[in-house]
């Protein structure tokens, strides 16, 4: 939804679809968009697995738990600690999965166009 949304404004006047400036710009934003809204998840994941350590990491009961104590003890902020080097990852990674997408599908309709003919 994110990627549909934001190539509106990398697509130039008049035209159907953006560059391919245009669409990793597009990735690039979706992905980070993405990864921002499930990083919580995957420090909970991370620190889930570090739990099943014996005497390593911390010690949750539940997720619940998990969430408080991390919120209590480090902010909001501990729910996204590492998202920095995560997003430097993610962006680029997006970004070139969705113009390799696009380039393919607009490959395959191109054959169907010349089918019709």
């Amino acid at each position: 939804m994110v990627y549909e949304s934001v190539r509106v404004y990398f697509t130039p006047e008049g035209e159907r679809n953006p560059t391919a400036i245009g669409k990793l710009g597009a990735g690039a934003i979706s992905g980070a968009v993405a990864q921002t809204c499930t990083y919580p998840f995957d420090v909970l994941r991370r620190r889930f697995q570090i739990n099943t350590m014996s005497g390593i990491g911390y010690q949750y009961k539940s997720i619940f738990d998990a969430i408080q104590v991390i919120v209590a003890q480090e902010g909001v902020k501990g729910l996204y600690k590492g998202i920095a080097p995560n997003l430097l990852k993610v962006a680029p990674s997006m970004a070139s999965s969705w113009l390799s997408f696009e380039m393919t599908r607009d490959f395959f309709i191109s054959l169907r166009e010349e089918d019709d003919l």
